[in-house]
């Protein structure tokens, strides 16, 4: 990609065109970011499809992608994940042996109904279905927040429009 960029900055013949078509990476970039909608249902014994409703999850995905950037979408859902210690330990194997957990998780999702906002517990499949999100990108968040403790800032680099439509 960055290799297309570079040649495709060297057929152009003027820093005007250039900032054209950086403006339009930042338009593009913005329509992918709030191009996402509501995921598949999912059968769970915490009932999270029935208790959070189809308006609320409509709702929850609608300011989902209202947020102006990754970074922010990752503070928001940072905020959302809670990281707690494990309280029962009951390896199989010696405790030397065994693959142990150090930390588990806890999902909630924010709805806002009748000027009230509430949290709603919900299982790891119905935060992915709500928010739309894959599972690595939990992973990568999760793994922020136990090195960190902070959301992860967006690694990709940010180009500014400079280009301005007269």
């Amino acid at each position: 990609m960055r290799k297309q960029i570079i040649r495709h900055f060297n057929l152009m013949e003027s820093v005007t065109e250039q900032n054209r078509y950086l403006c339009g990476l930042n338009v593009q970039r913005k329509l992918n970011l709030q191009s996402q909608e509501l995921g598949p249902e999912y059968k769970c014994r915490k009932k999270c499809f029935e208790r959070v409703s189809e308006k609320m999850r409509k709702q929850i995905i609608r300011h989902f992608n209202l947020m102006e950037s990754v970074t922010e979408q990752n503070r928001y859902l940072c905020g959302l994940i809670s990281v707690l210690p494990i309280q029962h330990r009951r390896p199989r194997n010696v405790e030397a042996e065994a693959n142990l957990r150090e930390v588990s998780y806890s999902y909630r999702v924010r709805c806002a109904g009748d000027g009230v906002a509430t949290e709603e517990i919900v299982c790891g499949n119905a935060f992915l279905s709500f928010h739309r999100i894959q599972r690595k990108k939990i992973e990568y968040l999760v793994s922020s927040l136990k090195t960190t403790g902070n959301a992860p800032k967006d690694k990709s680099r940010s180009t500014k429009c400079t280009y301005q439509k007269s």
